[in-house]
């Protein structure tokens, strides 16, 4: 990657100025991040959620959904750690997360952040929120809804974040180098975006159906034994889609650092590493998504996972093509 040291400022848009059609063509394929503003507005969770002075309401979030159990980090521990995986990651109640944000706890030195709080999937009775319009578009979760109700656990990239001043999110690019938006139902994030680092994701040839998903990640031999179901919105969407359709992940500029406000919604560019500080008590709303504007780049990450599962394993497990997709699939989940 080659970067040079001028810095774009990222752009400010209201959001009602922005058709789908304009996002797409002006930041979804162009790959460049903007703030949408007034993005908030109409969503229960916006004044549900957040006290009269503008600050996270604990206690109706204790009250309406204290049972729930969370990803909590501890951004205070082993540096600033911050994400699932991290060893000071551990699951906490809502009720008990409330309980040591409005107790002792903040005072001893922890820093606890409650981070990938699945909610929309745990409570779509709820309507906490709608997802706007330009950003709709959405493979991924789609995919997870088509599957919701089957015998085996699905995911869900939707998620809610709740952290004090002063907890972290590392230097990262999101899961599958997917796309993925912040919206601040309170508080000020702090974003500071490197662009990407990764070249090697940028797909070669074409997809020109939903069967290349398959000749991308499952060799020749072992296709019959994946799943390929035609009702799959994730499959069915990859249709005629030309890697030149999508931008490169070589840029040549950079955002400059950002700060997001109550009411704002950061759009983070596909594959753009990015590391974020809550400047105040933060309150958002958080999804990770794919469409054909790049998912060329997630069936390459896919890629490269499997064949570095593959060579981890023994010959015989490796040949498993059951096995090898559940670890893909566990690999290819981390956040």
């Amino acid at each position: 990657m080659q970067l040079t040291n001028e810095e774009e400022a990222v752009p400010r848009r209201p959001i009602d100025s922005l058709t789908p059609a304009e996002f797409r063509r002006l930041y979804l394929v162009p790959n460049r991040p903007v703030v949408l503003t007034g993005a908030t507005v109409g969503w229960r969770a916006a004044s549900d959620w957040v006290t009269a002075d503008g600050e996270p309401d604990l206690p109706a979030l204790a009250r309406l959904f204290g049972q729930d159990v969370v990803p909590v980090a501890d951004c205070s521990r082993n540096g600033r750690l911050g994400g699932r995986a991290a060893a000071a990651c551990r699951d906490m109640r809502v009720a008990e997360y409330a309980a040591w944000w409005q107790g002792s706890g903040r005072a001893s030195g922890e820093c606890l952040y409650l981070k990938d709080w699945t909610f929309a999937a745990k409570h779509p009775e709820y309507r906490a929120y709608h997802t706007p319009a330009p950003l709709a578009d959405d493979w991924l979760n789609e995919h997870w809804a088509a599957r919701r109700g089957e015998a085996e656990e699905v995911g869900d990239h939707r998620f809610v974040y709740l952290g004090p001043a002063g907890s972290t999110t590392p230097l990262h690019a999101d899961v599958l180098f997917s796309y993925s938006w912040s919206a601040n139902l309170c508080g000020v994030k702090h974003w500071q975006p490197c662009a990407s680092m990764d070249r090697s994701v940028r797909a070669r040839g074409r997809i020109t159906s939903r069967h290349s998903l398959h000749r991308l990640l499952v060799p020749a031999s072992q296709r019959a034994l994946v799943s390929d179901s035609a009702s799959d919105p994730l499959h069915g969407g990859l249709r005629a889609l030309s890697a030149a359709g999508g931008a490169p992940l070589e840029v040549t500029q950079r955002a400059g650092e950002n700060d997001s406000r109550a009411g704002e919604l950061l759009f983070v560019p596909s594959g753009w590493y990015h590391e974020v500080t809550n400047l105040t008590p933060v309150l958002s709303v958080n999804h990770n998504w794919l469409n054909g504007a790049n998912a060329t780049w997630a069936l390459r990450r896919c890629s490269a996972y499997l064949a570095a599962i593959r060579a981890g394993l023994n010959p015989e497990d490796a040949a498993d093509a059951t096995l090898c997709m559940q670890l893909l699939r566990r690999r290819a989940g981390r956040r």
